[in-house]
């Protein structure tokens, strides 16, 4: 997703997706949704969408959380465009009515309901087929093979943060590699969610400029400590200190964010390498 050079004054809107809920949803606003609210922007005479950020926080509600600095958040995604949910619609859509009727987003209720699904329609390929598939998405987007393994040792233990895990606590490339030399279901599963979401982002965004409305996103600076990135390249982050925000009219004593801090020397070393990769995604 590109946005574009700018050659004059825009005005635009921002919205977090997960309020965009329509009679078509299931129970948040999804990344189909801003069709509809794009078409409602562009007769309103606005240029642009900004959105908050769409990054996978896990179980957390708040955009900023990130567990990963590249991965989708799952509860975005439209069972209803994924292949094979025709098999599973009679089954779900009662669920998925009730949490569109809730006056309030159950986040959590949402994520199980469409974790649940999602790992039913997986099931309906044949791995080999599918991790033959997926090795071009993959190789395009390197990222997510470290994302998947995280998410497969994660619930391995429990959803525990890395930090509480009896091994690979401290993983290096070649210990990526070598779960990925044969992946197992849950891994290529992580991967197959990703490039779901990936296409119907993707779709989204084409739609959109295809009605003359930019979309524009939101980059969460920092990142969760149990992330796969923080877990993945320890020696980027500074882990005894905590990023946060001066006393101001908002909070008396200040806040306290709870997110590491980046060691800017290190990254330095190699020229920035992984801000690099960030920043062209």
């Amino acid at each position: 997703m590109r946005y574009g050079s700018l050659d004059r004054f825009q005005t635009g809107i921002a919205v977090p997706v997960a309020s965009l809920r329509t009679e078509h949803s299931g129970g948040i606003g999804e990344f189909a949704d801003l069709v509809p609210f794009a078409r409602w922007a562009k007769e309103c005479k606005l240029d642009l969408v900004q959105i908050l950020p769409v990054q996978d926080t896990g179980e957390d509600p708040s955009p900023y959380g990130a567990v990963s600095a590249a991965a989708l958040h799952p509860i975005y995604l439209r069972l209803d465009e994924i292949e094979g949910y025709e098999h599973l619609r009679e089954e779900v859509e009662p669920t998925l009515s009730a949490l569109r009727e809730s006056d309030r987003i159950r986040f959590a209720d949402v994520l199980r309901v469409k974790r649940v699904t999602l790992m039913r329609l997986f099931d309906r390929h044949e791995p080999e087929t599918l991790a033959q598939e997926l090795a071009p998405w993959i190789e395009a987007n390197s990222w997510v093979r470290a994302y998947a393994v995280y998410r497969m040792l994660r619930e391995r233990n429990l959803d525990r943060p890395w930090r509480q895990w009896s091994t690979f606590q401290d993983p290096d490339p070649a210990d990526i590699d070598r779960f990925w030399s044969t992946p197992s279901a849950s891994v290529l599963f992580h991967a197959w969610v990703q490039r779901e979401c990936d296409r119907q982002l993707s779709k989204v965004s084409r739609t959109l400029d295809e009605l003359g409305v930019r979309l524009k996103g939101d980059l969460p600076i920092l990142l969760n400590e149990d992330s796969c990135d923080v877990w993945l390249r320890r020696n980027l982050f500074d882990l005894d200190g905590r990023a946060d925000a001066p006393p101001d009219m908002y909070s008396e004593f200040g806040q306290n964010w709870g997110f590491p801090l980046y060691r800017w020397e290190k990254m330095a070393d190699d020229d920035y390498a992984w801000w690099r990769e960030r920043l062209h995604l």
